[in-house]
């Protein structure tokens, strides 16, 4: 079985990440932001920040380790991947869109939170997700972001959306929901 999951939301909790850029652009533009607020789109449809402003941020947070290492795990996922490992036939793939240095940190991450995975791959922020499903074949893809399962509804991957406050209200048709890993260790039969 294998089994691909999204880094930043269902591996790496989101609120911590959303916590980090709050406290930066507070650093280093004097912006309060608060953090449930705290993604691309509110922020600069609301112009609270430039596109420039929101990427330095971003690249601080996923690219300096003083940022990464403050980052909270999903509660269970270390112990689900390595049950995962330890039943044996049943791999784990991680898709992100970080990249380079950037990827590095969150390799480092992953493995002071012994979290065991056969691969990381980053596909950038406008990385062809589709393609790279299509070609590992995954028997189950998990992320938190409604759009990214909606676009893989024709697919034949049992596609589970990662539960967030963000996500609640949103219906994605075909695709099943998760509140933790124990959820996700259930459904691979684990």
């Amino acid at each position: 079985m294998l089994i691909i999951s999204d880094l930043h939301g269902v591996i790496i909790d989101t609120s911590s990440i959303l916590e980090l850029r709050s406290k930066l652009a507070k650093q280093l533009y004097g912006i309060q932001i608060a953090p449930k607020t705290f993604f691309r789109k509110e922020v600069l449809q609301n112009n609270l920040l430039t596109e420039g402003q929101y990427r330095q941020i971003c690249g601080k947070v996923y690219g300096e380790w003083q940022y990464v290492q403050r980052m909270q795990e999903v509660k269970g996922i270390s112990h689900a991947t390595q049950k995962l490992s330890r039943r044996g036939g049943i791999e784990v793939i991680i898709l992100t869109t970080v990249t380079g240095k950037m990827l590095d940190c969150a390799k480092k991450w992953l493995k002071e939170h012994q979290i065991d995975y056969k691969d990381i791959i980053g596909v950038g922020l406008d990385g062809d997700r589709q393609s790279l499903l299509e070609s590992f074949k995954p028997d189950i893809y998990i992320d938190d972001k409604p759009e990214t399962l909606i676009s893989l509804e024709d697919k034949k991957i049992k596609l589970l959306l990662f539960d967030w406050w963000y996500n609640k209200g949103i219906d994605v048709p075909k695709v099943g929901r998760v509140s933790n890993w124990q959820d996700i260790l259930k459904i691979a039969g684990v």
